[in-house]
């Protein structure tokens, strides 16, 4: 996470609002956080991020420049860094557990889980009429936690929490 190829590419091609984000008198120069964060030694993770972005600001300041832009830069960089963080770490996520199904296939394991005799029954897509046309292969790939840690397979996750879910129902499995 925070990988710093991955970050200066999100932070040259999305064309952020950085006035609003980080202030009308903030520096910006997204072309120079590239450099000063790889003459910083970054490669990825936010410690370092913070670690490295503040040796290399007070390198620079020791210096004595007047008025030195790449000090500002610094400032507005990590600050940046920070709103990311705060960021990936907050907000929505949708997390997907590991391995693939079909919704027949989930639905097959989830009703065998509760002891229920259901015949659950393979039908197109096309049943249903949608608004708008999915992919042909729309599965949602396996993602990690914000923390980076992946999740479990989602049979040993449904085996965990088909249980509770059936107990809270009143339903004895």
């Amino acid at each position: 996470m925070f990988d710093r190829a991955r970050v200066m590419e999100f932070l040259t091609t999305a064309q952020a609002p950085f006035d609003e984000l980080l202030g009308a008198g903030a520096e910006i120069s997204t072309q120079r956080w590239d450099y000063l964060s790889a003459r910083a030694g970054i490669v990825q993770g936010l410690d370092s991020w913070r670690a490295r972005l503040e040796v290399a600001r007070r390198e620079r300041a020791e210096r004595g420049f007047e008025n030195d832009r790449d000090l500002r830069l610094f400032d507005s960089l990590l600050a940046l860094v920070e709103l990311l963080a705060a960021d990936a770490i907050a907000g929505i996520h949708h997390l997907v557990n590991g391995l693939f199904a079909t919704r027949a296939d989930w639905a097959r394991h989830v009703v065998a889980r509760a002891g229920l005799d259901v015949e659950v029954v393979n039908v197109p897509s096309s049943t249903w009429e949608r608004p708008s046309r999915p992919p042909r292969w729309g599965v949602l790939a396996p993602t990690p936690l914000p923390s980076g840690e992946p999740l479990r397979v989602w049979p040993d996750a449904m085996a965990d929490y088909a249980p509770r879910l059936l107990r809270a129902a009143g339903i004895r499995a």
